[in-house]
């Protein structure tokens, strides 16, 4: 699978409480608990038994369910898409178009492996603009990316290979909320004919994931006009 940072992208301009009773009503709490124990007997006992077992099952199947989440493609309705495990939404802006999955295989060849998931992307066909949603599986990468936990060593790592492909980062990356997430976002520039071409990438580290946003465009659009589109 190819890399976010790799040309592919560029080119495509449990709360739990407890309560307790005091200890001076200790004594009186124990008598009546066995006098109800004495009259039920058997009954109170297994119901109590099959109860905790109930208890049991359903959070070993909670746990199971857990731990099956992972990353996929996310739904379009119309003009909104919706990634339900990332929580967030994106809205068409007017002129853009959602890539099919032709489009996805042709510009990204295989969209899922076990390196990661190229889950959207969004195009305005006049202008190049468009924008590509990603999730990188960081327990399988390699390279610069090896032993990556967080949003900032992300950045740090892909910054050297923006060089490369002729991008320069301007300043330092800021946090930015959407919905009810905070994500790190950093900005590139590239002047190529006398235009000057934006990338912003939009990151969050969601579970063994980095989630990434790439928008390019080259219209002066700001990050937070592209953030605009987020929800």
């Amino acid at each position: 699978m190819k890399k976010l940072y790799l040309a592919t992208v560029l080119a495509m301009t449990a709360m739990i409480s407890a309560c307790g009773g005091s200890e001076g009503t200790s004594q009186e709490t124990t008598a009546a608990t066995e006098a109800a124990v004495t009259a039920d007997g058997a009954e109170t006992t297994g119901e109590t038994e099959t109860d905790a077992a109930e208890t049991e099952a359903d959070t070993a199947e909670d746990a199971e369910a857990a731990s099956d989440e992972k990353p996929a493609a996310g739904v379009w309705e119309e003009s909104v898409y919706t990634d339900p495990y990332a929580g967030i939404q994106f809205t068409l802006p007017e002129g853009w178009v959602a890539a099919d999955d032709a489009m996805m295989e042709s510009t990204f060849g295989s969209t899922e492996t076990t390196e990661g998931i190229y889950a959207m992307m969004a195009l305005d066909s006049s202008t190049g603009d468009n924008v590509i949603m990603m999730y990188e599986n960081l327990a399988e990468t390699a390279g610069i990316l090896a032993g990556i936990t967080d949003e900032g060593d992300y950045f740090d790592a892909i910054e050297s290979q923006l060089s490369d492909q002729g991008l320069t980062v301007e300043g330092e990356p800021v946090e930015k909320t959407i919905g009810d997430s905070t994500y790190l976002c950093e900005t590139a520039t590239m002047e190529s004919s006398g235009i000057t071409m934006s990338q912003y990438y939009v990151i969050r580290k969601i579970d063994s994931y980095m989630f990434c946003i790439v928008f390019s465009v080259q219209g002066g659009q700001t990050l937070d006009d592209c953030l605009a589109m987020l929800a």
